[in-house]
């Protein structure tokens, strides 16, 4: 019964996907599209599809920051995990397929606090690159919105600020609660120790902060300079909210692999500098093209025998 619900859920986001799609394609000229995609050079697809795998290799590296394990695992484990958050649904399966894997020989509340934290400093790299193309863009954009931007990179850094005063909470709770409430909070507390172990190396946090501000940067700049090859010239500091918006659009559990949100969200976003969205859908084909290729080298990796996967955790901190 639940196999068959999964089942249920992926075919209705694959509807919805091929919905919005058709809605969008209907509409559009593909002349425009033709003439657009014949502009675009080999060396610039190249270049942009070997960035991303830079930027794959990266987030690999970002990752290895709290694992302390053999790069190229981890790298095959981001690869894999890309596969994974195509072929499920929801824009985070990827990450339950790492979560599953590191808690094989780690623990899952050691795994989880790592996931999160990799999670979350990446989301603080989409959103501090969106704060400050929000301040420099060249469109006149409402206060109202900056400050929600500066709140958010708030609110992402707030765990990290309050994790030990939740610590104290929980310690002090379960001194004083029964057996049966305690089995349910000792989980959430090996959660949080591990959590405060890994924040602890404030020079190591701070490379986490750093890698995935760079990250996001990497994907950014392959939207602009892919679409300047197709006659998209939208200032840099404009793309860096651009994409931040389009990456949180990407999570709404609407659609399968985000196909249809992206499209939209990019045919929406660049018509507010005048783009044709025959150039938008175009850019945003391109950039799943380059997708595709972490898919397919994911899908090699994963034929590879399993014991290759293995995680031993350092309590280095």
């Amino acid at each position: 019964m639940k196999k068959r619900n999964i089942n249920f859920k992926i075919l209705i986001k694959i509807f919805f996907s091929l919905l919005i799609l058709f809605f969008l394609i209907y509409f559009l000229d593909f002349k425009t599209i033709y003439t657009s995609f014949l502009k675009v050079s080999l060396t610039a697809l190249i270049i942009s599809t070997l960035l991303n795998h830079f930027a794959w290799i990266l987030s690999s590296w970002k990752l290895n920051l709290l694992l302390k394990n053999k790069l190229t695992i981890l790298i095959r484990l981001q690869y894999i995990s890309i596969l994974f958050s195509y072929i499920l649904p929801g824009q985070i399966a990827g990450e339950g397929y790492k979560l599953i894997k590191i808690s094989k020989d780690s623990g899952y509340s050691k795994a989880s606090s790592i996931i999160i934290i990799d999670r979350i400093t990446g989301f603080i790299g989409i959103v501090i690159l969106a704060t400050f193309g929000i301040f420099l863009s060249s469109k006149e954009i409402p206060n109202i919105i900056k400050i929600l931007f500066i709140l958010s990179n708030f609110l992402l850094l707030l765990p990290f600020l309050i994790i030990g005063k939740i610590q104290i909470l929980i310690e002090k709770y379960l001194k004083n609660s029964n057996a049966k409430r305690s089995k349910y909070l000792i989980p959430l507390q090996n959660f949080i120790s591990h959590w405060i172990l890994l924040q602890k190396n404030k020079i190591r946090f701070l490379a986490l902060i750093v890698s995935g501000v760079f990250f996001q940067f990497i994907l950014v700049y392959i939207n602009y300079f892919l679409g300047k090859s197709i006659g998209i010239n939208i200032p840099i500091y404009d793309w860096l909210w651009i994409f931040g918006l389009i990456s949180l659009a990407l999570f709404l559990p609407v659609t399968y692999a985000g196909l249809g949100i992206r499209e939209a969200s990019m045919i929406s976003l660049l018509a507010l500098f005048s783009i044709e969205p025959e150039k938008s859908m175009l850019l945003s084909f391109l950039i799943l093209g380059i997708q595709l290729t972490g898919v397919s080298i994911g899908f090699l990796m994963n034929l590879q025998s399993e014991s290759q996967l293995s995680f031993k955790i350092s309590d280095e901190s």
